[in-house]
């Protein structure tokens, strides 16, 4: 395992990642060695109105954001939601299981205010090569 982090992964929007850079001081996916951190992915209601759909968009651009990173959804091992209702969790858990299918990676969902809008959740992972 190399003992560098690569902070600069090539990701930027285009049809192939449709995930925006970060506007903040962060980078949207790490990559230490054979694993890669990915940063917060949100839905919106521009993605859905419910929180199995925005659930499915931000899986979505997670795919996309692992694309790029030259990995693949089989290989997230780690994923944390973050939610603004414990009550949504059936949902979330819905999309997960038609995006993940039969693969599990381990997961917390944790319910609390997040940083507002139309967003009902975000998530973050983890996943390794």
């Amino acid at each position: 395992m190399s003992g560098e982090i690569d902070n600069a992964l090539p990701l930027t929007e285009s049809a192939d990642c449709p995930v925006p850079e970060p506007r903040g001081h962060y980078s949207l996916a790490v990559r230490h060695g054979d694993t890669v951190w990915v940063s917060g992915l949100v839905g919106n209601q521009r993605s859905g109105r419910t929180a199995g759909e925005q659930a499915r968009a931000a899986l979505w651009r997670l795919e996309a954001v692992l694309r790029a990173s030259g990995l693949r959804l089989e290989q997230v091992v780690n994923t944390t939601v973050y939610t603004t209702n414990a009550d949504l969790w059936a949902d979330i858990d819905d999309a997960y299981r038609d995006v993940f299918g039969d693969h599990r990676p381990a997961r917390a969902i944790i319910p609390g205010a997040i940083f507002g809008g139309d967003c009902l959740l975000e998530l973050q992972a983890i996943a390794a090569s």
